[in-house]
């Protein structure tokens, strides 16, 4: 084998190693930023009630933003009396990681299901970010972002 050919394979196993390890971390922080989102929806935002280690990655700003599971209006008491059931559906998790950033990219739908069984107000299927940080050896939500 020829010098020429050898250098090409290192360099070939050297990229697939490196493309392994960066589908490993986006699978591991696809699977932390679901945990994430579904923490923080499962406590309505309330960042108090978060379990301590999600306090310790999640700021208590962002908490509330990162609920998707509740409206963020002032007239939430009287047109929510007309409904029994939220509907919540959060999905199509995946990552993209550059540097020491890595973005969540999630969907999320939230209705409401009146008494006769009509559907109600709500959000379908609106995509999200989830930005994370790598600071102190862990991956930390630095923002959020779901369009207007």
């Amino acid at each position: 084998m020829t010098k020429k050919k050898k250098i090409l394979i290192s360099v070939a196993v050297a990229f697939g190693v490196l493309l392994i390890f960066y589908c490993a971390l986006c699978a591991y922080l696809t699977f932390k930023g679901r945990e994430i989102v579904l923490t923080v929806a499962e406590n309505f935002g309330v960042w108090e009630e978060l379990p301590e280690d999600m306090k310790k990655i999640v700021p208590k700003e962002l908490s509330t933003f990162i609920n998707y599971r509740e409206y963020h209006g002032d007239d939430i008491g009287e047109w929510q009396k007309e409904y029994y059931e939220d509907i919540n559906q959060c999905g199509n998790f995946y990552t993209v990681v550059i540097l020491d950033t890595a973005y969540v990219h999630y969907r999320y739908t939230h209705k409401w299901l009146s008494y006769d069984g009509e559907l109600g107000p709500g959000s379908h299927n609106i995509p999200c970010t989830l930005i994370l940080k790598f600071s102190d050896f862990q991956w930390k939500v630095a923002d959020y972002h779901e369009p207007p």
